[in-house]
């Protein structure tokens, strides 16, 4: 499956986040975005799982896939 992943390229969490996906070999296409669109963080749930797009992140857990 790809996914859409959302990340602020400056936050500890998204980048370890999305250093766990890669490494669980799932495929991505890796959207950036700034701070004015990065309220979630640093709460538990984080970018990744921006609104509209594919894959909620939980800590390091993926817990829930979106139909695009």
């Amino acid at each position: 499956m790809d996914f859409t992943i959302c990340i602020s390229p400056t936050c500890p969490t998204c980048i370890s986040t999305l250093q766990s996906l890669e490494e669980m070999n799932v495929r991505l296409t890796v959207r950036n975005i700034d701070k004015s669109e990065h309220s979630l963080c640093p709460s538990p749930i984080i970018p990744a799982l921006y609104q509209g797009h594919n894959l909620i992140a939980y800590g390091n857990d993926i817990i829930k896939y979106f139909d695009s």
